[in-house]
């Protein structure tokens, strides 16, 4: 692994829109569409159990609320993802596979800050970043990054330098080994972190990649990950990412299966108890007035029903305990073992 993170370079005043080449649309439908690419449907439970499990990763690290945020992977040319890559963020060149195809993590220069400060102890206090830039913490200014000049980008120091590249290893790496763990047990590796795209050409310019975002928010604090992954990168396990999640394990899928086991005894839940259902005149219910009695063909010893939604789950009797309306259940509707495991 590199011991240096070259330092960015700092962009240019303006930047002119490139103009489209004639015949440019024809062209990206019929020869560089990345349409032509194979589907990968079970990629994007990768992708969001990835999210979950960076989210999770970064609540650790702030030691509060963090949540995270993705959206789909999309076709990308390599070319084309390398000129979106900001000049101030850090890249994190990954090895996917005992075949080592190559991945980008693109850290961008917020959430770079506030991780660094953080995982050097920072809490509250703004932590300047290597572009002069700050991010918050909630601590000493001096346990994050040392703030470096006010004109420009500057490197990160040995120590930031490590921190980071942990964050790569343990946090980015760790969890997309982790998230790729029900469809195939892999490794994944930091080879390298690098500060200029033009250190990180892992394929050829034109070569038919997928990219996604994470969007990474801790208190107010925000940053991002964005993903390069080469097809050829997952060439070995297409057939595994090309299959239906729905079919990908007959009847049910064991994790969503098991998540909900544990999370459904803890989901609150609305009933309401019904003494009596009629149908009523209007001209009745306009004489109500407060102090109007209705009285009620129900009998204090007939049953009252209990429902969830539309469900009905016990009848019961009208009560008293200690000066309040209680309801003393005579008959459970639901069966013993409800919800079965099917």
């Amino acid at each position: 692994m590199s011991d240096a993170i070259a330092p960015a370079k700092a962009p240019p005043a303006t930047l002119a829109a490139p103009k489209p080449a004639a015949g440019q649309g024809m062209r990206a439908l019929v020869a560089d569409g990345a349409s032509s690419q194979p589907k990968l449907p079970m990629l994007a439970g990768v992708v969001d159990r990835l999210a979950a499990s960076v989210a999770i990763s970064f609540r650790t690290i702030s030691r509060g609320a963090a949540d995270a945020r993705t959206d789909e992977p999309r076709p990308i040319r390599l070319a084309e993802f390398t000129e979106t890559i900001p000049p101030t963020a850090l890249i994190a060149v990954l090895r996917i596979g005992a075949w080592n195809g190559p991945c980008l993590a693109v850290i961008d220069r917020d959430l770079a800050n506030t991780a660094a400060g953080l995982m050097l102890g920072a809490r509250a206090a703004p932590v300047p970043g290597p572009d002069g830039g700050t991010a918050s913490g909630t601590g000493p200014a001096s346990s994050g990054p040392s703030s470096g000049p006010a004109s420009g980008p500057r490197d990160y120091t040995a120590i930031e330098r490590t921190v980071l590249e942990r964050l790569a290893r343990d946090l980015i790496a760790g969890n997309l080994a982790r998230s790729f763990a029900e469809i195939v047990e892999l490794d994944v590796s930091l080879d390298r972190m690098a500060g200029d795209a033009a250190d990180t050409a892992i394929a050829k310019p034109r070569a038919p990649c997928l990219t996604w975002r994470i969007a990474v928010t801790m208190d107010e604090r925000e940053g991002a990950i964005t993903f390069l992954l080469p097809y050829a990168s997952v060439e070995p396990i297409r057939a595994l990412l090309s299959r239906n999640p729905s079919g990908a394990v007959p009847g049910r899928d064991p994790a969503w299966h098991t998540h909900l086991g544990a999370e459904l005894p803890h989901a609150g839940m609305k009933v309401r108890a019904v003494i009596e259902r009629r149908r009523v005149a209007a001209t009745e219910i306009l004489r109500w007035r407060i102090g109007s009695t209705i009285v009620l063909n129900h009998r204090q010893d007939e049953p009252v029903e209990v429902f969830c939604d539309d469900l009905l789950v016990l009848r019961a009797r009208m009560a008293e305990q200690d000066g309040r309306v209680a309801l003393h259940v005579d008959e459970r509707r639901l069966a013993e073992d409800w919800p079965a495991q099917t």
